[in-house]
């Protein structure tokens, strides 16, 4: 029964998934997102975003 997954009311083979069925965010709902602020066109703290973007990115084990 491993090969098989249910998927919209169906049971159907895996390998016919059209979805990342095993990814993480899939199952567990991860993501992550960065907010930024402008004042006047400019960026405010850019650097610390980007940096807390990829710092996330890593504990996440995104593919970059």
């Amino acid at each position: 029964m491993d090969n098989y997954i249910f998927l919209n009311g169906k049971l159907i083979l895996k390998k016919d998934s059209k979805l990342p069925i095993y990814d993480r965010g899939f199952l567990y709902g991860d993501g992550l997102f960065e907010t930024l602020v402008s004042h006047a066109g400019n960026l405010f703290a850019v650097d610390r975003h980007i940096d807390r973007l990829f710092n996330s990115l890593k504990f996440f084990n995104y593919n970059l």
